[in-house]
Parts: C-alpha cells; sequence; structure tokens
C-alpha cells in the first residue's frame, strides 16, 4: 500500500475516532415536541441543561420548568457523519489505488445513496 493511500485511511480512521470521542448531543423536551442541538462534547461529559431560553430559544408564556428537559446522543447524526466518512475515505483508497473512473464513481454514488436512505428512513421513523 503506497503512502497516500495509508493517509487516507489513518485520516479517515482519525475523523471517526475524534466524532466518537465528541459526539454531537441533542436537547430533547419530553413534554412539548422541541428538539434542538447541543453541539458537540466530549463522550463522558454530556452538556448541562440550562434555561429554557438557552436551550431552545424561545421562552414559553407558562415558564416551562426544565425538568422535563433532557440530553441525549443524537444518533443520526453521528451514524450519518460515520457512513459519509467511511464512504469517502473508502471511494478516495479506491481512487488513489489506480482504479478507472468506472469502478469508484458507482461506488460514491451508492455511499451518497446509502447515507441519503438512511437519514430518510430514519427521519420518517422507520
Amino acid at each position: 500500500m503506497d503512502r497516500r493511500r495509508r493517509n487516507v485511511w489513518l485520516t479517515g480512521i482519525i475523523i471517526v475516532v475524534l466524532m466518537v470521542v465528541f459526539p454531537p448531543w441533542l436537547y430533547v423536551d419530553d413534554v412539548n415536541p422541541n428538539q434542538k442541538s447541543a453541539g458537540y462534547h466530549f463522550l463522558f461529559g454530556r452538556p448541562p441543561v440550562k434555561s429554557y431560553e438557552e436551550m431552545f430559544g424561545f421562552v414559553p408564556d407558562d415558564k416551562m420548568p426544565t425538568e422535563y428537559v433532557r440530553v441525549r446522543l443524537n444518533g443520526i447524526r453521528l451514524t450519518s457523519q460515520i457512513l459519509t466518512v467511511v464512504f469517502f475515505a473508502i471511494w478516495r483508497g479506491i481512487k488513489l489505488r489506480g482504479d478507472s473512473q468506472a469502478s469508484s464513481a458507482p461506488f460514491l454514488a451508492l455511499g451518497i445513496c446509502c447515507v441519503v436512505v438512511f437519514i430518510l428512513l430514519v427521519w420518517i421513523e422507520f
């Protein structure tokens, strides 16, 4: 394996490890249908529950307490990010191997389609 392909695989692995160590989090309100991104934080250091206005960007009329708000991993975003990086790393590795475009282009298209189908299936709660 040449040096460029090894660097592509190593970069892909490092990016996936960083995505797992610093995953995306989500504020979820169990009473109202509110969800908002809590950003990326360390895996074992979930973000704190803040005031309702800080988390969701508005103040409800009845001054909702934050006791019904929880923080959870945004698994949909994390999975789609990992799939995207894996497919692009594999595609780039195939491209650097010197194979013709006839073999790498369909793989890239298949990878993009798989990521899009996964996101759509999860979005419609399949």
